[in-house]
Order: structure tokens, then sequence, then C-alpha cells
């Protein structure tokens, strides 16, 4: 059973050095989605700072560019799994990295969680959300990625082989896959990368 991880990154060297070094050796593939979001307003449509360059280094990236809507440009990921046949996708996103993995017991687990579960398409992942330690769990690992669209929103999708939408608050509850454990931090990201999000942000709602 194939496993990808979907990425979606813009100029974020400093956070792609620190993020993929932690799972670049535990998946098939990884597709690389770079390019800014509509309503980012920094001036370049795609990476400048080193970014692609670094990603290029490892053997199973594959990297692809797009510009529009954030929903769109995650939808890249998904399609990219139909053209490789992957099983499995799992999102991380650029300030994002594992903090602690087993991942002979995490494909296991999934594996087994899909057996029991064949009509689920979305499963949590481990995700330490604060300072504290608290974890949640957030619907990151998605089972026939290409069966599934994003809908209007990045935090919204539809289950192609249902027809059912859902969002990601309740994607997965009571599914969990264990295994690995992953932390968000955007301590690396300049001040203009936070101002640049905060627009963007304000450009969505």
């Amino acid at each position: 059973m194939k496993l990808a991880v979907g990425l979606s990154y813009y100029d974020c060297l400093a956070e792609l050095k620190r993020s993929v070094p932690t799972w670049i050796n535990g998946v098939d593939k990884v597709f690389a989605i770079d390019g800014k979001y509509k309503g980012n307003p920094a001036q370049n449509d795609y990476s400048i700072d080193g970014s692609t360059e670094y990603l290029q280094q490892f053997p199973n990236v594959i990297i692809d560019k797009f510009t529009g809507h954030e929903y769109q440009k995650r939808q890249q990921y998904c399609d990219l799994c139909e053209e490789c046949d992957v099983d499995y996708l799992l999102i991380i996103d650029s300030d994002e990295y594992v903090v602690e993995a087993d991942w002979d017991l995490f494909k296991s687990n999934m594996e087994a969680q899909t057996k029991a579960n064949p009509s689920q398409s979305f499963y949590g992942v481990p995700f330490v959300v604060d300072g504290s330690g608290g974890i949640s769990h957030f619907p990151r690992l998605w089972f026939k990625p290409h069966m599934i669209s994003y809908t209007g929103a990045h935090c919204i999708f539809q289950d192609n082989r249902t027809g059912v939408i859902t969002t990601s608050g309740g994607a997965a509850k009571g599914f969990v896959v264990n295994g690995i454990t992953l932390a968000f931090d955007d301590s690396l990201r300049s001040k203009e990368q936070i101002a640049n999000t905060l627009i963007y942000q304000r450009s969505m709602i």
C-alpha cells in the first residue's frame, strides 16, 4: 500500500528544513505544490528562497506549481495521487513536522483501520495543538485520496465515492491512526510572511 505526503509550500525554506527530515524516509512519495494562494500580496507567484531547490534533492519528491485559491492548490496533490497510484495521503503543511514516529506501526495501523472501515475516507492523526502537550486528532490521513475533492474551501471536502460533504472538524471523528504524532510551529516564518498570511486570511473571510 503506497503512502504519500501532500505538501503545500511557498517561500518557506527554514520551515522545510525542519519539517522534511522528520518524515521523508517514512513515505513513498511526496507531492510538493509550490505557489502563493490567491489573496496573498507577496510579489512573486512561486518560491524564490531556495525552497524548491531544497526539495529537489530528495528522489521521492514530485514538485508541481500552481497559484490560485487554497482549495484549488491543495486539490493538485489529490489529483497526483491518481497519476501515481497512491493509496494513502498524509497531509503535512510546511510549518508542521513529526515529533515522534514508528512508521511500521503507523502503516500497520492504517491498513488495519481501512480494512475494518473500508467506506471511511478520512482518518485522524495525533496532533500536538498547544504548548501544554495537548493532543487533538485532525483528518490528515486520507484513504483513496484521488476520490476526494476540496469543495470551495480548504476545510470542506467531498467523498466522491459516497457524495458526502464534510468539514475538517468532523471528517475523522472516531477514526484515528496512531504511530506518528504531528506538531505545528510557525516561529520560523519572517515578519513579512506572517503579515502576508494575515492579509490572505482576511481575504478568505
